[in-house]
């Protein structure tokens, strides 16, 4: 018949079982790693954070959710882009003349406003993309 335990057993016992408990949670591979870059093991789409965002992989294509909802892939991420701002048109002031000739410097004067006029453009499409890729011009 086995003998009962006394409280000096019971101690090494418990003692002993924490011991194993602490060696297995420190000895648990991380949800990540990173050595030789991110990796981040493959999963299922999770249900939108109250704040913030989940970044996820499935299969090899990686997701980031937002907590509006939105699920976004982002190996074709979503960049902002603003509209379609043409080409100014062709310089007319041409090469300066031998001498000053005042149908050149009105030349050089139409085509800095057409320039100016261009870039106004561009910075205008640029701050009204969504979100604007500009903001403090």
């Amino acid at each position: 018949m086995p003998q009962p335990e006394d409280y000096a057993d019971r101690i090494r016992k418990l003692e002993r079982e924490v011991r194993d408990l602490r060696s297995s949670l420190t000895n648990q591979a991380g949800a990540t790693s990173a050595s030789l870059g991110w990796h981040i093991p493959s999963g299922s789409l999770p249900t939108a954070p109250d704040d913030g965002g989940h970044l996820t992989t499935l299969g090899s294509e990686p997701y980031w959710t937002e907590s509006s909802g939105a699920v976004y892939s982002l190996k074709n991420a979503p960049f902002p882009q603003g509209g379609f701002v043409a080409a100014p048109a062709a310089m007319t002031a041409g090469a300066a003349p031998g001498s000053y000739s005042s149908s050149h410097s009105n030349a050089l004067v139409t085509d800095i406003a057409e320039v100016r006029l261009q870039l106004i453009r561009l910075l205008n499409s640029l701050k009204g993309s969504s979100p604007p890729i500009i903001s403090n011009f």
